[in-house]
Order: structure tokens, then C-alpha cells, then sequence
């Protein structure tokens, strides 16, 4: 597995690099570090930059390769996200934008429509992660789980203490069972063939599979309000989402939701393609 680090030298940046090496160690991949500067009189300033990167990277992760862009932050690490191969890109967010960013677009929220690999958001307050959420819309094929597996990502979830599968449904589709006991629903739905529990079911044995014990919840209402209840209640380090690869007006439906559960999110978030 190949992952790159963008960073510009800012604290927020940092912090993406300290995630991304704790993932790289964890996975045994290889990292890359980048930084782009505006114009080649700052490339002193660009080697400083990177020169901090690795040391905050020595500890975590010893084999780290260096790589500097000259250009806009968001089209040069797109370009080199693509050029490389990578299979996850680490981007640091800063979170409070100003008023003009956000009507523009944070350049975290361009990348994050455009990436062509896995890309992490590191945002928040940064812990390890021993809490991870893997939310699955049961629209997305392959399923979000499975991309994991496919990525080699599914890595990263051997060495957490607990997780948790995540589908939310409609009010309307929850039906009387939305007033019964959560585990008791979920069990249901797992063991009658429901669509919702077939979902899960089968993540859950995919995860089973790679050695990882999961467990399943389901929440009711809407997709991005319940998933970003989940996450603070359930006080996780890491969400992970997914993208639709297929075309047309559902494709454009749901990554909008995953575009919003990116932006609005506390924490960091990891979007699985």
C-alpha cells in the first residue's frame, strides 16, 4: 500500500502527518510526505517544510519519501494522488474557515470530490484509533466494507478495541420496529432477511473473515444527521464512509451525503473509494 501525506507546514498539517504515519505503521505501507509551494522562490522554505515532516514521521514510520510541487495546493496533490498510484491520501483540516472559504470551498472539500484514491481527513482532536464507525448505505457497490478489504485499508482496523457497522434507516422503513430495544431491532433484521440486516450481515462476515470482530447498529432517520450523532455519542476516533462508483442521479445523491458527512464531521473521517 502506497500513502501519501500532504502537508504545508501549518499545525492542522502536522496533525495529518502524525495520523497518516500511525496508519502507514499499522498497515506497512510506504509514505510519502508532500508539500507544494506557490513559486519556485519558496522552495527553501518547502525543504523546511518537509524536513519537519520527517522528523515527526523518524518514530513512527522509518522509510519515509519526500516529494515537493510547485503550484495550487489542491491541483498539485490531485496530481500527484493520480501520477503516483497512491492508495490513500492524508489531508490535514483546519476546520474553522473563514466565511469567503467556505462559500468557495475549503481546499480539503475540492480534493475530497476529486481525489482518485482513499483519502483521510484529519481533523479534530486526533486520538488513536481504537473507535472506528463504518457507516454502510447499502447503496454503494462494492460496499463499503468491501472496498476496505480491496484497498488493503481494512488494515487499519485490526489493531482497534471496538468496532461498530453502521447503517441508518428511514422512519418509514423501520416501521414498528423503530420502538423496540436496538439490539433486540438489529438482531432482527439480521436473522429475518430484511435488506438492512442482510447489509450488515454480510459485513460483518467480511470482517470476520480478515480476523476483525465487529458489531452492528442501526439508526433511523436522516443519513448524515444520525451518522454524526453516532460518532459524537459514540465518542470514535475515526469514521469511515464511503463513494458511489456507479453513474447517474444516485451516484450524484450520495456523495453529496458524503461530501456533507466529510465537511461537518468533528473527527477524522476516512472516505473509502
Amino acid at each position: 500500500m502506497r500513502i501519501l501525506m500532504a502537508t504545508g507546514g501549518s499545525l492542522h498539517s502536522e496533525t495529518a502527518l502524525w495520523l497518516g504515519g500511525q496508519i502507514a505503521a499499522t498497515c506497512g505501507a510506504a509514505p510519502t510526505a508532500l508539500t507544494v509551494i506557490g513559486k519556485e522562490g519558496e522552495r527553501q522554505a518547502g525543504e523546511q517544510i518537509l524536513k519537519r515532516a520527517q522528523t515527526i514521521l523518524r518514530q513512527i514510520t522509518p522509510h519515509l519519501e519526500t516529494k515537493m510541487r510547485v503550484g495550487r495546493p489542491d491541483v498539485e496533490i490531485l496530481r500527484e494522488a493520480a501520477a503516483g498510484g497512491y492508495d490513500l491520501l492524508v489531508i490535514g483540516d483546519r476546520q474553522l474557515h473563514s466565511f469567503g472559504t467556505r462559500m468557495r470551498g475549503s481546499v480539503v472539500a475540492k480534493i475530497a470530490r476529486q481525489t482518485p484514491c482513499s483519502l483521510l481527513i484529519a481533523k479534530g482532536k486526533i486520538e488513536p484509533l481504537q473507535r472506528i464507525l463504518v457507516c454502510d448505505s447499502g447503496n454503494q457497490q462494492p460496499s463499503v466494507v468491501t472496498s476496505l478489504v480491496e484497498t488493503g485499508l481494512v488494515g487499519l482496523l485490526g489493531h482497534a478495541r471496538m468496532i461498530t457497522v453502521l447503517h441508518v434507516m428511514s422512519q418509514m422503513s423501520a416501521g414498528t420496529g423503530a420502538d423496540e430495544d436496538e439490539d433486540v431491532f438489529v438482531a432482527e433484521l439480521m436473522t429475518t432477511g430484511a435488506p438492512e440486516g442482510t447489509i450488515l450481515h454480510q459485513d460483518l462476515a467480511l470482517l470476520a473473515a480478515q480476523g476483525i470482530a465487529a458489531t452492528a447498529t442501526v439508526r433511523r432517520g436522516l443519513v448524515v444527521d444520525e451518522i454524526l450523532t453516532e460518532a459524537q455519542m459514540g465518542d470514535y476516533d475515526l469514521v469511515v464512509v464511503g463513494v458511489h462508483r456507479d453513474e447517474g442521479w444516485q451516484r450524484l445523491l450520495l456523495d453529496d451525503i458524503t461530501h456533507k458527512v466529510a465537511v461537518e464531521i468533528d473527527r477524522p473521517v476516512l472516505i473509502v473509494r
